[in-house]
């Protein structure tokens, strides 16, 4: 666990692979506020073959776009 939470803060997102429900997958990032302090997180979930392992980079920037707004 602590493995994986070291590689979410330098990758600067989360992702869930089917962990919670079967044919779900989802992608996560913080929302910070103007002191740099996470105050929630933005997450883009679906059906995994949506959302597939392949696509989590390309979803992954543009939640954090979408966070950072």
């Amino acid at each position: 666990l602590e493995a994986e939470l070291c590689a979410v803060r330098e990758r600067g997102w989360a992702s869930v692979t089917e962990e919670l429900e079967v044919g779900l997958n989802a992608v996560a990032a913080p929302v910070f506020d103007v002191h740099g302090q996470v105050v929630a997180a933005l997450s883009v979930s679906g059906p995994s073959y949506r959302l597939a392992v392949n696509r989590f980079d390309e979803v992954a920037k543009q939640t954090i776009a979408t966070a950072d707004q």
